[in-house]
């Protein structure tokens, strides 16, 4: 299982208001333990830290959370990604595998 992160809230097209606001998900990976998950409000640019909310232990789902306290009103694209202990980056782009069941590229 290739290294995954996903935003769960918000949603996708969720409008948010003005002020604080919540970014969680979750995260997993095949090898490994989770180590970090990190956002982006900038396409990739730069990389915040996350919280990670749950102790990361191999074969589990990873809880992770961010505090965005610079939301303005307009239009943003957030992604994830999670690195793992054996040193795999979730990719900007999805290795192709057949069907898709492997799909891993950054959430947004």
């Amino acid at each position: 299982m290739n290294v995954n992160s996903t935003i769960q809230n918000p949603l996708h097209m969720d409008v948010l208001n003005e002020g604080k606001q919540e970014i969680s998900g979750i995260a997993w990976t095949g090898e490994g333990i989770i180590k970090k998950v990190e956002i982006s409000f900038d396409n990739g640019s730069t990389w915040l830290p996350c919280q990670l909310m749950t102790t990361p232990h191999k074969y589990r789902w990873v809880k992770w959370r961010y505090e965005w306290s610079q939301v303005k009103k307009g239009e943003y694209t957030i992604l994830s990604r999670a690195t793992d202990t054996k040193g795999r980056v979730q990719p900007f782009e999805p290795m192709w595998n057949r069907k898709g069941y492997g799909y891993n590229a950054r959430s947004c």
